[in-house]
């Protein structure tokens, strides 16, 4: 605990040192960036501040950050905190903090995204599941509306009866086909090389066959068929359809690394 305590408030001050202050006009892109530059030069204090500044503020000057704020930018924290560990420990507490609004009923908006993509970035996947699970139990109206978010740990920690209660296999499928199809735009576009076709395959049979994997282990089988169909009728592909099946069978996917790990 003392260690702990000690990390934490060294963490503090070493922000406390940094001189740096964001511009007038921010623009979170160009401060992320600032972020990995002060890394490669040591300027950690610096470093640190920012990326505390970007995730606290990037989605209210540009909310097509989204993604970005929950991927890349909490990828590149965890290689500053490689190097300067009160960076990691700040990060576990960002992640912490949204932890205990959650179960205090004091959620903010986002936060449970917040948390899972960190754990996730951690190797953590387990603590995502864990307050998943007190979800359940105890809000069900946020465990809904964060059950996208909570999937895959969910299934790292092979909690597939819990997952069979939140999904809309409805939803799902139009949101799988959405995708492919933009997806499917994009290779289209000679800005795309043979490496975003490759992975656009993948994604979308990944996405699909964990779709009736799910389905199937909760003997939706009606369901699974009928996610079967559809997807087979957006791409008639041999090696989509022996996944297809294989998943029908209840094989459920590993799930899919979203950034990058």
């Amino acid at each position: 605990m003392r260690w702990l305590i000690g990390c934490l408030l060294y963490a503090m001050t070493s922000v406390a040192w940094s001189d740096w202050k964001p511009p007038e006009r921010p623009d979170p892109s160009v401060i992320l960036n600032e972020a990995e530059a002060d890394k490669e030069a040591r300027r950690y204090a610096d470093a640190l501040a920012k990326h505390l500044w970007f995730h606290e503020n990037a989605l209210t000057y540009e909310r097509g950050l989204y993604g970005v704020r929950l991927s890349f930018a909490h990828s590149a924290w965890v290689e500053l905190g490689k190097q300067y560990p009160p960076a990691l420990q700040a990060l576990k507490e960002v992640r912490d903090k949204a932890d205990h609004r959650i179960r205090e009923n004091k959620a903010k908006r986002g936060d449970f995204h917040d948390f899972s993509a960190i754990n996730e970035v951690l190797g953590e996947e387990k603590l995502t599941a864990d307050l998943f699970v007190w979800l359940d139990q105890n809000n069900a109206a946020l465990a809904r509306s964060s059950y996208g978010a909570a999937q895959n740990a969910l299934i790292h920690a092979k909690y597939y009866q819990l997952c069979g209660k939140y999904i809309d296999s409805e939803r799902s499928l139009e949101m799988i086909l959405l995708v492919h199809r933009q997806h499917e735009r994009m290779i289209k576009d000679s800005r795309f090389g043979a490496d975003f076709k490759d992975y656009a395959e993948k994604s979308f049979s990944h996405s699909a066959s964990t779709l009736v994997a799910l389905l199937a282990v909760n003997q939706r089988i009606k369901e699974a068929d009928e996610v079967i169909a559809a997807v087979l009728k957006e791409k008639p592909d041999p090696s989509l359809k022996e996944q297809l099946n294989a998943a029908r069978k209840g094989v459920v996917p590993e799930p899919w690394p979203k950034h990058g790990s």
